[in-house]
């Protein structure tokens, strides 16, 4: 039964992925501004002097300048995680904006929508028992 499902995992992964190029070509919907979202730098803050980032200081930083900039640099990179989770969930609408436009096919979106429902019924079974098999 597992070999099923993860066969239909790539299925799903791999005919979302080209359905998801076929629309970024075509330009109805902009996936690679929303990749670039969430994989991009994380936020660097400075106080003129020194300047703090996920690579450490720079600059000629005190011991005070360090203290100050990790402090807002901590909650910069919050208010970071939680943009980026916003922009997941923002990606998977845009999956299924795609897919939207092939609802001349009568039954395809129930069909992905279907395959999308056991891949997230299968990771919550991994993220609960901690084994893949």
């Amino acid at each position: 039964m597992g070999q099923i499902l993860y066969m239909s995992i790539m299925f799903t992964m791999l005919s979302v992925f080209l359905i998801s190029l076929y629309g970024a070509s075509v330009g109805t919907v902009d996936l690679f501004s929303t990749i670039n979202q969430i994989s991009g730098p994380w936020p660097a803050v400075s106080n003129g002097k020194c300047q703090f980032s996920s690579a450490g200081f720079s600059g000629s930083c005190n011991v005070l300048d360090a203290v100050e900039l990790g402090g807002v640099w901590f909650f910069a990179v919050i208010g970071s995680v939680l943009f980026r989770i916003g922009a997941l969930f923002y990606l998977g609408y845009q999956f299924f904006t795609v897919l939207n436009g092939f609802s001349s096919f009568p039954y395809l979106g129930w069909f992905f929508g279907t395959l999308m429902l056991i891949m997230t019924l299968e990771f919550w079974k991994l993220f609960r028992s901690g084994h893949t098999s």
